[in-house]
């Protein structure tokens, strides 16, 4: 009786162990992380828009490295970048992935 419990006891927590885990999975494989460069440079550009077109999503801004992680709700997504400066650049990303974008400067 008190094997039969035991095993009841580890099998439900292996269950719960499982979808906790696949949610968390499943929230990382609608993320898109990258870095934003201006053409031919080596330095990051930072404080560029990211949003999702046409979305009402808000509005990410890339770090001191240039860096963003946007979450999105399905895929492929168009991403548009903008910044005072750069022309405003739209990128289709098609899966999961962490990308680079090259900006060219002018309006």
């Amino acid at each position: 009786m008190i094997k039969n419990s035991f095993y009841k006891v580890t099998l439900l927590g292996l269950l719960l162990l499982l979808l906790f885990s696949s949610n968390d999975c499943s929230h990382e494989e609608s993320v898109v992380t990258g870095k934003v460069f201006p053409v031919g440079m080596t330095v990051p550009i930072r404080d560029v828009a990211v949003k999702v077109k046409g979305g009402d999503s808000s509005v990410i801004i890339t770090d001191g490295n240039g860096f963003f992680k946007i979450e999105v709700s399905s895929f492929p997504v168009e991403l548009v970048f903008s910044k005072e400066a750069y022309r405003t650049q739209v990128v289709i990303v098609k899966k999961p992935s962490d990308i680079v974008v090259y900006m060219n400067t002018g309006s």
